[in-house]
């Protein structure tokens, strides 16, 4: 399956008009798919949580190499300003370090995030800590449930926003644009509701699927009035249940840190979820 963010589809449905650099030596080349925003601005990974980028042919350490300098000089000699959201380092090693290495040889600010995200491939039947697994337990047995849906439920996504106005933050895209990618790619998209024993919606969640191997969860958050009960914990849960279900290895929760500050409380909430953690890297010029 082909990573998300380098599908057509996906790329129209962001309604920007994008464009796709190639770069080629001797047997590989490198493509970046990218948006070109006011005043010479380079953005690969706009409004995703990585950009596209992708080495093709021959992958070595030198050839590599090669291209990404080659790349570096095209953006210093022809853009103002750059932003490149590298994937994080567990969805591709060999990418994060080539980029990683040739990076610190131009005049480019690197932020070093701390993404997170849980390995599914030891197939355990429960991979969170003591203190969430008795938090699980108790949803259970008050009533919680919680369902994946292949639609999305507006109230679901109003809940979300609520969530992060009380956390002082906003949703990285409107109804309207979330809409608009799941509609282009249906069979990517998917919604977990949370429900109270009174059939209430106290949490909702947003995940995608990146490729074949991983799937990522955009949104997740509850209603404030029931954070004492943390129904994250039981959508978590069924989250992990579809994914192995799938046969998928990875669950990505994204980052817990910003400008490369990790939120503690944020870090620590899904390591009891079960999740390691990563580099992930944003380039920007200086």
């Amino acid at each position: 399956m082909e990573l998300l963010f380098q599908t057509k589809k996906y790329l129209e449905a962001t309604e920007q008009e994008w464009n796709e650099l190639d770069i080629y030596n001797k047997n590989s080349s490198l493509c970046i798919k990218f948006f070109e925003g006011e005043n010479k601005n380079f953005i690969c990974g706009h409004r995703s949580t990585f950009g596209s980028i992708s080495f093709r042919g021959d992958k070595n350490d030198t050839s590599c190499d090669i291209l990404c300098r080659k790349f570096f000089k095209i953006l210093l000699e022809n853009y103002d300003r750059f932003e490149l959201r590298v994937p994080p380092k567990f969805y591709d090693e060999f990418t994060h370090e080539s980029f990683a290495r040739t990076a610190q040889k131009f005049p480019c600010e690197i932020v070093c995030e701390t993404n997170q995200y849980i390995n599914l491939s030891e197939n355990k039947n429960n991979y969170f800590s003591k203190t969430n697994s008795k938090m699980l337990r108790r949803l259970v047995y008050s009533g919680f449930t919680a369902r994946i849906l292949k639609n999305i439920n507006p109230d679901g996504f109003y809940l979300l926003q609520e969530n992060r106005a009380k956390r002082g933050v906003e949703l990285s895209l409107s109804y309207d644009q979330l809409l608009t990618q799941v509609d282009a790619l249906p069979d990517r998209y998917r919604f977990v509701e949370c429900c109270d024993s009174s059939r209430n919606l106290v949490a909702y969640a947003v995940f995608v699927r990146i490729n074949s191997n991983a799937f990522y969860v955009l949104y997740w958050g509850e209603n404030f009035s029931f954070r004492k009960y943390s129904p994250v914990v039981l959508m978590c849960d069924t989250i992990l249940k579809y994914c192995q279900n799938k046969g998928v290895q990875f669950l990505d929760l994204g980052i817990s840190s910003l400008h490369g500050n990790i939120d503690q409380g944020l870090f620590e909430f899904k390591e009891r979820l079960g999740a390691l953690s990563c580099p992930k890297l944003i380039i920007y010029n200086k």
